[in-house]
């Protein structure tokens, strides 16, 4: 009797069928390209010239994380305050601020302040890609030493995509502390603090289990083959 039930009660028409069958494999084929294509640019080696970039992110972690902040809080403070009436006696005219004290607490509770790790994190990965590319593989030889025209060539270690894992997912569980307590308390009425901190960290070792079994995953079916 059970054996004669059929569980597709509810059937769309076929031709709506074949749409949404289409169509998932049309964003399947583009997510696809997508992920071949980050790949393509990950693993492509870094030249000597490229340090540029990572001086970049340095200039932007140093200083111009800190010179945007202090732009925003100018500009929202001149806005706030750009109707008052002013006269020779010393009282602020239009468009006249308070001199600018920056606030060091203040920028590391904003959004920009926190940036500083998921910037820093990248850095990392950047520099010790870089580090290996130019001085472990180009300087010494080792990790497949040199192929073809001076390109570094590649093992099938896929460091480079175990680097920018580890990386995404340090990012992961930063974004986790930072977003998830609130969204607990406004989003899903939790009101426990100490509920919200066992979440949030189970959260956070759920991500680091993913980004090791993401890292350990291809390796181990390559040597499977």
């Amino acid at each position: 009797m059970v054996s004669s039930i059929d569980p597709n009660i509810v059937r769309l028409p076929e031709p709506v069928s074949r749409a949404i069958d289409s169509s998932a494999q049309r964003v399947g084929r583009e997510i696809r390209a997508f992920a071949r294509g980050c790949e393509r640019h990950i693993k492509d080696p870094w030249s000597i010239e490229d340090v540029w970039l990572i001086v970049l992110m340095q200039l932007a972690i140093d200083k111009w994380r800190r010179q945007l902040y202090e732009w925003r809080l100018k500009r929202r403070r001149r806005v706030d305050d750009g109707g008052g009436e002013g006269d020779e006696g010393g009282e602020r005219g239009p468009g006249e601020i308070e001199p600018f004290a920056f606030d060091e607490n203040s920028f590391k509770e904003s959004l920009l302040g926190w940036l500083g790790g998921p910037m820093k994190t990248l850095q990392a990965v950047w520099v010790t890609l870089y580090a290996r590319d130019n001085v472990v593989v180009r300087m010494f030889g080792f990790d497949g030493g040199f192929a073809g025209g001076g390109v570094v060539s590649r093992g099938v270690g896929d460091f480079d995509l175990a680097v920018y894992t580890l990386g995404l997912g340090a990012v992961a569980v930063m974004c986790n502390q930072r977003w998830l307590p609130e969204l607990l308390r406004t989003k899903a009425k939790i009101a426990e603090a100490s509920l919200r901190i066992v979440l949030t960290r189970l959260v956070a070792i759920l991500l680091s289990l993913g980004r090791v079994l993401l890292h350990t995953g291809p390796r181990t079916t390559a040597s499977a083959r």
